[in-house]
């Protein structure tokens, strides 16, 4: 069904492809769809597959997008879906820059849709846009989808980082040897399985820790780790800084947020009041 807002979908991870009447556009991880007001269109995913959608009244959004920089190729797909006069447009990101932005989608959509909290949630999207320019004036190539086998171990252990996956049964689940699994994520992925589990693990622990007020340990354990202490390497590898102040940097952003995480695996679809992320 067609919607009366302006959508800006940001594809966190996984594999989807949105259909219109006269476009198929393929979305991966670090994917930025823009889908013009009125426009029909559904979304069919390759198994599990994460997404944040920030929902703009249209009038709304051609008074405040004059604040972005003009050259900005968002504030562009913006423009354009304003105007009418475009269908889908995509930009890909690397994924390490999804990566790094899917904590501040996740605060974000922790705010409520309300009058008062619209001032924050369009500076926080002001932020958004502004991290993403650096990367988004080239196009990336997207991840390709892997075959069935590996798309499905990846959606096993995107949906439970937490779970204690051992290699064998894994692959057992797949109906592929070990072996024949590590090498298929090497060729596709590009990494083995275990280093992906670690990865998003990783990637969970700085959503916890970015939009709760837990500790380390506790982030690491809820994230899958027995031991914090290889949480805390494998987090500093990937983020650059350890845990602790990746938190204190977080927390300092956006102070008095809530334990709402997770609103955002199973987001309400509110009509939006401005912008609003689901």
């Amino acid at each position: 069904m067609a919607s009366e807002a302006l959508k800006i979908v940001f594809v966190m991870s996984g594999w989807a492809e949105v259909f219109t009447a006269e476009q198929t556009v393929s979305l991966a991880q670090g994917a930025v769809l823009t889908i013009p007001p009125r426009l029909e269109c559904y979304g069919v995913p390759a198994g599990w597959t994460r997404t944040i959608t920030l929902y703009a009244q249209p009038d709304f959004a051609a008074d405040h997008i004059r604040w972005v920089r003009a050259r900005h190729p968002l504030v562009h797909h913006v423009r354009r879906a304003l105007q009418e006069d475009s269908g889908l447009q995509r930009l890909q990101l690397p994924t390490a820059t999804m990566t790094a932005l899917t904590p501040r989608l996740v605060r974000l959509a922790q705010l409520p849709a309300s009058a008062e909290h619209q001032c924050a949630m369009f500076s926080i999207v002001l932020d958004l846009f502004a991290a993403t320019a650096p990367f988004s004036a080239e196009e990336h190539r997207a991840p390709v989808r892997p075959r069935d086998e590996v798309l499905k171990a990846v959606n096993l252990m995107q949906k439970s980082p937490e779970r204690r996956w051992r290699a064998d049964e894994l692959a057992q689940a797949v109906s592929l040897s070990r072996a024949q699994l590590n090498r298929l994520f090497r060729d596709q992925i590009g990494i083995p399985p275990a280093a992906y589990l670690s990865m998003l693990r990783a990637n969970r622990m700085a959503e916890l820790l970015s939009t709760k007020h837990i500790t380390v340990a506790e982030a690491a354990g809820l994230a899958g780790w027995e031991r914090p202490e290889i949480a805390t390497r494998t987090f500093k590898k990937q983020f650059g800084m350890g845990p602790r102040d990746y938190a204190t940097i977080a927390r300092a952003q956006r102070p008095g947020t809530e334990d709402l995480a997770e609103r955002v695996s199973r987001p309400t679809h509110t009509r939006p009041s401005a912008w609003h992320p689901q």
